[in-house]
């Protein structure tokens, strides 16, 4: 099929193709978010008069060569947990399903924290280059600890697997609270890697 590019003509002006010009517009309104938080693609198809299926495909494009990271905000509720291990289970889905099984692990046992301890709805930002990166934030105090309860108590072992299973993992404080992130990489997890935490 033939390919469609932007065209130099005589006078300066530049032609896109649709999916171009799509493309344009939609940078456009993320440059307008630099620095104040997540652009929705609801909002933009809106304001742009664009189809959002779309601008979904592009974000896809756009999300895979490293230019932009997808996020998506939960309630503070218990099913939001179960919601966040499907939204990493979608972005991810060209993954490996050992990567994919494991980045939703370890998303809901950071959402499950968010929920219980940080009472606080939470967001969960995804980068899916290699290393995958992704990031729960929310708005509780404190700081997730790595436990070791004893055998009798089902609870408090959340922290020990992102310890054992991330390539890497650490706490960054927020303005509002804390982002607790996580890191796995589809190359190393063919082996045994070390693990470190920050």
């Amino acid at each position: 099929p033939a390919t469609h590019r932007a065209s130099f003509h005589g006078t300066g002006a530049l032609a896109f193709s649709t999916k171009g010009e799509y493309g344009v517009r939609l940078m456009v309104q993320l440059g307008r978010h630099v620095g104040t938080g997540p652009a929705s693609l609801a909002e933009v198809a809106a304001e742009e008069d664009l189809p959002r299926p779309y601008l979904e495909q592009l974000a896809i494009v756009l999300r895979d060569a490293g230019l932009v990271t997808s996020t998506r905000k939960f309630r503070c509720q218990p099913e939001a947990v179960t919601a966040a291990r499907m939204y990493v289970r979608d972005l991810l889905s060209g993954q490996p399903p050992e990567v994919v099984q494991a980045a939703e692990l370890l998303t809901s046992e950071l959402a499950a924290n968010s929920v219980r301890h940080a009472r606080s709805e939470f967001e969960v930002a995804i980068d899916s280059r290699d290393p995958i990166r992704i990031e729960v934030s929310d708005n509780g105090e404190g700081r997730p600890k790595v436990l070791n309860p004893p055998p009798r108590i089902p609870t408090g072992r959340g922290m020990q697997i992102v310890e054992r299973i991330a390539d890497a993992w650490g706490i960054r404080p927020t303005a509002n609270g804390k982002t607790v992130w996580f890191t796995l990489s589809p190359v190393r997890m063919q082996g045994s890697p070390q693990r470190k935490s920050a």
